[in-house]
């Protein structure tokens, strides 16, 4: 567990009890006392549950996998009038609330409310994504909040795809760092949520303007990170991957205090920092780092570099291997 401020994070994991003690420490741990559940495991497969939480500024979220289980939200364990947005990232199962149900099929999501009893059950191995959303939140940003419970939002709705993609690419450090970042994250994921179930015409214009823009941002540098290898990197290619216009992503890199080239040269630069300072790659020459990270030309990368560390990458080497 991690805690700072108003931020908590926390990773359960079945596996970490003696197959003795692990259904029941798992109902009582993490279903009880943290999900406010009663958990039944099905029969089928070897029980399980992996989890990763996070709880910032009005909203949860939990990552995870579990094998098949029932899950029960009772009446003595309610707690809140939160919303869960719950998304199947793989298998599938149904969720039954005020005497509906309704099947979750693989890459949907249903919305839920932890004021009233209900069981979602998982009727097979499965992968899952639940986000825990302030009700007085979304009541201001969906058109029709009562008529989105139990409703199935299709995997291809472009706002869950990006309310997903967002969530996967935030990193655990993000919301410890500040509280108005943890603010803002929770005011993107119930300004996707909401474009997702069906946000009012105004909701939706700032979403917009806030929690895609984001989502998207957050999209593209991650993408340019992961192909800073290749020297051919341009912003034209990125826009495209995006289908978005190359004008619009570097708007949106403006936006954020950088360009395109500038994004790309500092995240090259800080890559080939970390592997000079490596002992693992204390056998590549400065030159094949240079080029595994995307320089094409040694001259500039050594510019560059003392440019932004003040010294040459033979230096941050040698330094690095002092302390060591």
């Amino acid at each position: 567990m991690m805690t700072m401020g108003d931020f908590v994070a926390l990773r359960f994991s079945s596996a970490d009890f003696p197959a003795r003690d692990r259904v029941e420490a798992t109902r009582e741990i993490y279903g009880r006392a943290i999900l406010r559940l009663e958990l039944e495991p099905l029969p089928g497969s070897p029980f399980q549950i992996e989890a990763s939480l996070r709880v910032m500024s009005g909203l949860g979220i939990a990552v995870g996998s579990c094998s098949r289980v029932r899950c029960r939200h009772t009446a003595t364990l309610i707690d809140s009038d939160d919303l869960i947005l719950s998304v199947a990232s793989a298998g599938g199962g149904t969720m039954r609330q005020h005497g509906h149900e309704v099947a979750i099929k693989d890459g949907e999501a249903v919305l839920s409310a932890s004021s009233e009893p209900g069981v979602h059950t998982y009727h097979s191995d499965s992968r899952f994504l639940t986000f825990r959303l302030s009700r007085a939140a979304m009541s201001s940003l969906v058109a029709d909040l009562h008529g989105a419970l139990l409703q199935p939002v299709p995997r291809h709705t472009p706002a869950l795809r990006l309310l997903t993609r967002y969530v996967g690419l935030l990193d655990d450090a993000a919301g410890s760092t500040a509280p108005m970042l943890q603010h803002l994250v929770a005011s993107h994921v119930h300004d996707l949520a909401a474009l997702a179930l069906g946000a009012t015409r105004d909701a939706a214009e700032a979403a917009r303007g806030r929690g895609v823009r984001a989502a998207r941002l957050q999209a593209i540098k991650a993408d340019i990170v992961m192909r800073l290898a290749h020297p051919g990197l341009s912003a034209h290619d990125i826009a495209a991957r995006h289908r978005i216009s190359e004008r619009y992503l570097r708007k949106l890199l403006a936006a954020d205090g950088t360009s395109f080239s500038a994004f790309v040269l500092d995240q090259r630069v800080a890559r080939a920092h970390r592997l000079l300072t490596d002992p693992r790659a204390a056998e590549r020459s400065i030159g094949s780092i240079a080029f595994r990270v995307g320089f094409g030309d040694l001259s500039y990368f050594n510019r560059a570099f003392r440019r932004r560390y003040g010294a040459s990458p033979s230096d941050v080497r040698a330094a690095a291997r002092q302390q060591g």
